[in-house]
C-alpha cells in the first residue's frame, strides 16, 4: 500500500493485517551533493516502491523521511524517532528503513536501518531499472522475512 487517499483508507480499515512500515531514508543535497544525493533518492525511491509492491497488504510504503545532509545526526535521528515513534503508537509492529546514505549505518543501534549502495540508474531504461530494483528486492525481502520472524 502506497501514501495515497485509496490506500490510506485500506489500510485504516485492514489494520489488524498491515504490520510493516516502509520509510524510506532520502538526503536533500546543494551544490556539489545535490547529484549524489538525487541518485541515491532515485534509487531508493524506485526500490521502495519494488518491496512495496511484493508484500502489498501487509506493507505501508510511507512518505520519504527527507533530510537536510548538512543537518546534523542528532537532529536527525530526533526527527526520525518522532516519526517511529508516532507509527507504533498507530499500531505498527515492524518498521524498516531504506537507505543509500552510509551515514545511517554508524548510529543504528536497533538495526532498523537497511542500507543498499546507490546504484545509478541513469541510462538504464525503464524495464532495466525495474529489473535490477526487483532483484535487489528480492535480496531484502530475505532479510524483511528474518526480522518478522
Amino acid at each position: 500500500m502506497k501514501w495515497t487517499t485509496k490506500d490510506i483508507q485500506t489500510y485504516q480499515k485492514e489494520k489488524e493485517f498491515i504490520d510493516t512500515i516502509l520509510i524510506p531514508l532520502m538526503p536533500l543535497g546543494f551544490q556539489q551533493e545535490q547529484k549524489k544525493a538525487a541518485m541515491a533518492s532515485e534509487y531508493i525511491e524506485i526500490l521502495s516502491q519494488e518491496l512495496e509492491r511484493l508484500y502489498q497488504g501487509r506493507m505501508l510504503l510511507s512518505l520519504p523521511f527527507t533530510y537536510y545532509s548538512g543537518e546534523t545526526i542528532e537532529d536527525k535521528v530526533n526527527r526520525l524517532e518522532s516519526w517511529i515513534e508516532a507509527w507504533k503508537k498507530d499500531g505498527i509492529k515492524h518498521i524498516l528503513l531504506l537507505t543509500s546514505d552510509s551515514n545511517w549505518r554508524e548510529v543504528d543501534a536497533s538495526e532498523r536501518i537497511e542500507w543498499v549502495p546507490a546504484i545509478q540508474l541513469q541510462g538504464l531504461s525503464a524495464k532495466d531499472r525495474t529489473n535490477l530494483c526487483s532483484d535487489v528486492a528480492q535480496d531484502l525481502s530475505l532479510i524483511l522475512t528474518k526480522k518478522w520472524s
